[in-house]
């Protein structure tokens, strides 16, 4: 259809275009207004998150440092799926604060309130819900636990144990991240406002993966045994788990008597390997005086937040709460801790040595026996 007249043709088209910016605008807006709604409503889901204080996971005799740290970064990513949770060197440094306090407090004549102090740590983080792990080797395998309580009214949150039978690290934490019992539930109002328990998912025993084999590892002595220089176990006979992909050194010590050492290839599989320690293999006398004399003097100070009893080695070095020792300061030492009411605390340390740092060893409410 023609256009009589040339400047109506082109106010129209003006007006046309005038409209379709005005359409494009609104979409725009639009678009922006449904973003912005659903940011606010994923800011909102998060803040009603509550806040919880994983405590730090203590290396035990089986169970070294760096794998407790393992352990602990995937039961935080497990928490973060329900929780905003604190744990770390954030939580570590607390700890350790608070319980210096304390303790300072009963040197000078009160009484050290474990309740206290972990109330004092939940409300460092502004929070009362503290949670509390325990990963154990048990045999061929390990036993998990996580709880998770409110510190404020003495109330548990959460419980949950778990056997791992033939569990290797990576499967132990695979566990961990579960541990919570999958995606969390609907929220729903508990009544009088206490949060309910949350069912675990279905057990399922765990089995390692395949290219993990079982070695029975035995001695016809008390021994220590090792693989790859890493201590698993004490005793005649300890089953573990090592990756047949690979080859590894296995090891036995026995008090005054010569390592023995056992080399197994990758894809070498080897249902059992035993050390044999006969007379021969017997460190002299002489030589175990001529060791002991020669070990370099060393100070190590020890300091428990309970009263305790303090063993380096086996060898009972003192009671209390602060114990100084005197032990070789060229070698690593096992450190065994007993307080009345709580189970045994174990930790490994090495050189060097400085009497001005204590080795420190907390006690918690998770570790009270029974």
């Amino acid at each position: 259809m023609g256009c009589g007249n040339l400047m109506a043709c082109k106010s129209g088209k003006i007006a046309d275009n005038f409209v379709a910016l005005i359409l494009l605008f609104l979409i725009a807006f639009g678009f922006a207004i449904s973003a912005h709604a659903a940011e606010k409503k994923a800011e909102k889901k998060k803040e009603t998150r509550e806040a919880v204080v994983l405590m730090p996971l203590r290396p035990t005799k089986d169970i070294p440092q760096d794998e407790m740290t393992q352990y602990e970064v995937a039961l935080k990513k497990g928490l973060s799926e329900r929780y905003v949770v604190y744990s770390g060197e954030q939580v570590q440094n607390i700890v350790k604060d608070v319980y210096r306090k304390r303790s300072g407090e009963a040197k000078a004549g009160h009484e050290c309130d474990e309740t206290k102090c972990i109330q004092d740590i939940a409300m460092a983080f502004q929070t009362e819900l503290v949670a509390i792990a325990n990963i154990r080797k048990t045999g061929g395998g390990y036993s998990i636990s996580l709880t998770i309580n409110n510190v404020m009214d003495d109330k548990s949150v959460f419980s949950n144990q778990i056997p791992c039978e033939r569990c290797n690290e990576f499967e132990v934490a695979r566990q961990l991240k579960t541990l919570l019992g999958g995606a969390a539930p609907a929220d729903v109002p508990a009544p009088d406002g206490v949060l309910a328990t949350i069912k675990p998912a279905p057990k399922k025993e765990a089995a390692a993966p395949p290219s993990y084999v079982q070695i029975s590892l035995g001695s016809n002595i008390d021994a220590d045994f090792y693989v790859d220089d890493a201590h698993v176990g004490t005793g005649r006979q300890l089953n573990v788990h090592v990756d047949v992909s690979k080859a590894h050194k296995l090891s036995a010590k026995a008090e005054n008597y010569k390592e023995k050492i056992e080399y197994v290839q990758a894809n070498e599989r080897r249902e059992a390997v035993g050390f044999v320690f006969l007379d021969g293999d017997a460190i002299s006398k002489p030589d175990v005086a001529a060791s002991k004399s020669s070990k370099n003097n060393g100070e190590i100070t020890l300091h428990c937040n309970e009263n305790a009893t303090f063993y380096v080695d086996g060898v009972k070095v003192g009671t209390g709460k602060t114990v100084l020792a005197q032990v070789d300061g060229s070698a690593p030492h096992a450190v065994l801790v007993k307080a009345d009411g709580y189970v045994s605390k174990e930790e490994y340390i090495k050189p060097p040595y400085n009497p001005k740092f204590p080795f420190e060893f907390y006690y918690m409410i998770g570790d009270k026996e029974n």
